[in-house]
C-alpha cells in the first residue's frame, strides 16, 4: 500500500509546511482588533466577562477580602434593626447554618428601606408590611400565622417610631 502512495520505507514522511508566522500574527492582530471593537460597542453591558483574571491572593489578603467591611449605620437604621430583631433571637439561633446569611442579608435590606421611610417620616404601611413579610419568609418552614403576627407587631412599632420622630421635629424651633 505504501508503494501505491509513492512512499517507500526509505523516504521520511513528508510533514506539512510550517505555518507562516506573519499569517498567524496577522490573524491574532485581527482578532485583537475585533475584541477591542466589541469592548467599545457594549460599554453599558456588564463587564464581568472582559475583566482580567484576578491575581492569586496571599492568605492575609484573602482573609481581609473575605471579611465584609463594616457599613456605617445611622441612627434610623439601628433603631429599625432593633425593632426587627425584637423577639426573634430564638428563631435566628434555630435557623440552619445555610439560612442565616440569607436571613441576615434580607433583614439588613429591609432595615435600610424602612429606615429611609422613617427618615422621611412617611411610613407606607403596606410597603413596610410587604418588606417585613418577605424578610420573615426566608425562615424555613415558618408558620404563616406567626409571620403575619410578627409583621403587624413590627409595623405598629415602626408607626410609633415615626410618630415620635414627628413630635421631635415639631418641638424643634
Amino acid at each position: 500500500m505504501a508503494d501505491q502512495l509513492g512512499i517507500t520505507p526509505e523516504q521520511p514522511h513528508v510533514k506539512a509546511p510550517p505555518a507562516e508566522d506573519s499569517y498567524v500574527e496577522a490573524e491574532r492582530n485581527a482578532l485583537q482588533e475585533e475584541v477591542e471593537r466589541e469592548k467599545k460597542d457594549d460599554f453599558l453591558e456588564d463587564k464581568e466577562d472582559v475583566l482580567p483574571a484576578p491575581l492569586p491572593l496571599t492568605s492575609a489578603k484573602r482573609r481581609a477580602q473575605s471579611a465584609p467591611l463594616p457599613v456605617p449605620k445611622d441612627e434610623a437604621v439601628i433603631e429599625v434593626e432593633k425593632i426587627l430583631e425584637k423577639d426573634l433571637a430564638d428563631v435566628y439561633q434555630n435557623l440552619p447554618e445555610n439560612a442565616r446569611p440569607i436571613f441576615r442579608k434580607k433583614g439588613e435590606e429591609a432595615a435600610v428601606a424602612l429606615a429611609e421611610m422613617i427618615r422621611s417620616l412617611d411610613l407606607k404601611v403596606k410597603k413596610a408590611l410587604h418588606l417585613i413579610r418577605d424578610w420573615l419568609l426566608t425562615i424555613p418552614r415558618v408558620n404563616k400565622f406567626f409571620l403575619e403576627q410578627q409583621a403587624k407587631i413590627k409595623v405598629d412599632e415602626l408607626k410609633n417610631l415615626v410618630d415620635e420622630k414627628r413630635e421631635e421635629r415639631s418641638r424643634l424651633p
